[in-house]
């Protein structure tokens, strides 16, 4: 069975939310960087983890090239859902340029601070 992952996108106060499931990874990368690409040229993003089952080292490295690519633009990527285990890889690896937010209003809180 090939991995795959679904999404779906909602709004909510200028920031563009994405509920994602499946496995983030190499075989899912590119079509989860180019949907996060074409929503953060113009909206914060906030990236809906709850539903993922699996973030392979391939899906960390797209989250953590998306948020540098977002800091460019003067935007901001937060991850809401994180897995025990994604947020052991985040911290195992330093990626500290992903925010980890605990609900969507924290993360619309945060973005007044952290453009």
């Amino acid at each position: 069975m090939a991995a795959e992952i679904n999404y779906s996108i909602e709004e909510r106060e200028g920031a563009k939310i994405i509920n994602l499931a499946g496995v983030l990874c190499s075989a899912t990368e590119r079509e989860f960087i180019s949907l996060v690409e074409s929503l953060v040229a113009t909206n914060n993003v906030i990236i809906n983890m709850a539903g993922v089952a699996m973030v392979t080292s391939s899906g960390l490295k797209a989250l953590t090239d998306l948020s540098h690519l977002a800091r460019q633009k003067k935007r901001r990527i937060m991850i809401l859902g994180a897995s025990e285990n994604l947020q052991s890889l985040i911290n195992a690896t330093e990626a500290y340029d992903l925010l980890l937010i605990h609900s969507v209003e924290e993360g619309i809180r945060k973005l007044e601070y952290y453009i």
